[in-house]
């Protein structure tokens, strides 16, 4: 399975950040314990399927900027990595982490077809 997210660079410093808190458990006391094992386990499965290389992320083809020249391509690739389950795992941080509601505008963008596209062919 495979998706690819299309966003510039500051959208994605600030998902990576949110992913990385959560990781290291620095959300561990807004999160119930299942919230918490699914937000890791879907961020994890995200982070190692190539979201850990937003920083250098390529610029998305011309096609997919929408004018934003600084679109870049993050394709997330793995065994249970899901367009659904990182919006669902995003929409419980912004829920729930105080000062982190700017994570439900992403998974909103997300859930559209422009930022967001599964299927996506493996290369």
């Amino acid at each position: 399975m495979a998706y690819a997210i299309f966003y510039n660079h500051q959208d994605l410093t600030a998902i990576a950040a949110e992913v990385q808190a959560t990781l290291v458990n620095n959300y561990d006391q807004y999160l119930t314990v299942q919230e918490r094992n699914t937000c890791k386990q879907t961020f994890q499965r995200a982070w190692t399927g190539d979201l850990s290389g937003w920083s250098t992320a390529p610029i998305a083809p011309l096609d997919r900027q929408e004018g934003d020249a600084d679109t870049r391509i993050i394709v997330v690739t793995g065994a249970q990595v899901s367009k659904a389950s990182l919006i669902a795992a995003l929409n419980v941080i912004a829920l729930k982490v105080p000062g982190a509601t700017y994570m439900g505008a992403i998974a909103r963008d997300l859930a559209g077809e422009s930022a967001c596209v599964e299927p996506w062919p493996i290369a």
